[in-house]
């Protein structure tokens, strides 16, 4: 009587190797369907994020502030001070409307308190009105709508649709979804 043992270990192996192949094809349609991880973070424990248009993002601190005020939306500047023409500006602070079309990034803060007292001394410009395109490396500001709407025009933008940052963020954690978010159905 012959052994059972080789065919034994062809089907064991073989029933090996169709699982280690299907456990690869699941990872791999898993990995590709998968969304940039920038664009899946959407807060941790002490913030909220909006992701923009990477590497920008909006942040929120939850809480209140040591004076008992909610805190306000804030996005980053990461363009080094001396590439830029928003030298005293590393922060653009109490965004309250912010928009997205063609890769740019729109915000407006009606914070006057992004400068100190200095920094008007030497003639720093109160901005209100910012445009960020990542992949030009252009961050500027403007004190005037009008300048503003102007500017945005050299990009094909008319009038932005904007969005209220904290209901933008809501939406974000409903839907998994903005507009401006890659692949986002």
């Amino acid at each position: 009587m012959k052994s059972r043992k080789p065919f034994v270990v062809l089907l064991v192996s073989s029933a090996l190797m169709v699982t280690i192949c299907a456990v690869f094809v699941c990872l791999g349609v898993y990995s590709a369907n998968e969304k940039d991880p920038f664009y899946s973070n959407y807060g941790d424990f002490g913030a909220g994020y909006i992701p923009l248009v990477k590497p920008y993002k909006a942040v929120k601190l939850f809480g209140k502030t040591v004076d008992g005020n909610e805190h306000k939306w804030v996005i980053e500047l990461i363009v080094p001070p001396d590439q830029k023409e928003l030298y005293y500006y590393l922060y653009i602070y109490d965004v309250t409307k912010i928009a997205i079309e063609n890769q740019v990034i729109m915000a407006y803060s009606p914070d006057s308190k992004t400068l100190t007292d200095h920094d008007k001394r030497v003639g720093q410009k109160v901005l209100y009105w910012f445009v960020v395109v990542p992949d030009q490396n252009i961050e500027t500001g403007f004190e005037t709508e009008e300048e503003f709407l102007a500017y945005i025009q050299t990009f094909g933008i008319e009038n932005p649709s904007w969005m209220d940052p904290d209901i933008a963020h809501q939406q974000l954690l409903e839907t998994r979804c903005l507009d401006w978010i890659p692949d986002c159905k």
